[in-house]
């Protein structure tokens, strides 16, 4: 539903002494998501940070196989402004 809650958890680990934040995230499908609210979302997190999660979102940067729907193009362009990247090779998860 509409109510259903973002689901996010966070952690930071060391590697070879560099602390990164790794973030779990989970969009509900009928949860709507703009490119501002990405920025705040991110904003609180320590960089650097690996971001990876279930988006319930679909465009060709992360999903050839659909066609992109509102969500994805709001990600991809929150992605795209703010210079991050992507580590999917566009198989289908």
């Amino acid at each position: 539903t509409p109510d259903e809650k973002i689901e996010l958890i966070a952690c930071k680990i060391t590697c070879n002494a560099a602390p990164v934040t790794v973030v779990s995230i989970y969009v509900p499908p009928k949860h709507k998501i703009k490119k501002e609210q990405w920025k705040q979302i991110t904003r609180q997190i320590t960089t650097p940070f690996v971001l990876a999660g279930d988006f319930n979102s679909h465009h060709p940067l992360w999903d050839k196989y659909f066609p992109t729907d509102k969500e994805g193009e709001e990600l991809a362009d929150f992605i795209d402004s703010e210079l991050l990247c992507i580590a999917n090779d566009g198989t289908p998860t």
